[in-house]
């Protein structure tokens, strides 16, 4: 009778362990890193100076998303985090300004991140730009700013 006792609490705790490392795995997260990069001449002015431009990163869980503003030139204005939003993240970006954006996001799930920038004018330039991230992997991107549109750098890596 002892060893059926063994033997059921063996099993038991071996199933225990099994359970937590996938309950660790659900917990693991991987590192989202988007560098902005402004060239000297952004969003030129009518004088054709360049100008302080609003950039905002959104974080979304699904594809096929676009700014409530996208029509009006506010790409960057009237987003609610909610549904398909997760986070909005606004800067004002300077010419030759480079700013860092990082975030660490569930493991096993994808992302897309819709860059918006806007421009004074909005004809001729790629003001929206939308990023894929795979799940179970980081990411790393650089966009461009330079004159009336964003881009996506060339990976180094």
């Amino acid at each position: 009778m002892l060893p059926i006792f063994i033997l059921t609490g063996c099993v038991l705790l071996s199933g225990c362990s099994w359970f937590s490392s996938s309950s660790e795995a659900a917990l693991q997260k991987r590192r989202i890193d988007l560098q902005v990069v402004a060239a000297p001449l952004i969003n030129p002015g009518p004088n054709g100076q360049a100008q302080p431009l609003k950039v905002c990163i959104i974080e979304l869980n699904k594809e096929g998303w676009s700014p409530p503003g996208l029509y009006q030139g506010t790409l960057c204005s009237g987003i609610s985090v909610g549904g398909e939003v997760v986070s909005v993240t606004e800067y004002i970006l300077a010419p030759t300004e480079v700013r860092q954006y990082s975030r660490d996001v569930p493991f096993e799930q994808e992302r897309w991140w819709a860059i918006a920038a806007e421009f004074q004018e909005m004809s001729n330039g790629k003001s929206l730009l939308t990023l894929k991230s795979d799940a179970r992997a980081d990411f790393n991107r650089v966009v461009l700013v330079d004159g009336k549109a964003l881009s996506l750098k060339a990976s180094t890596k």
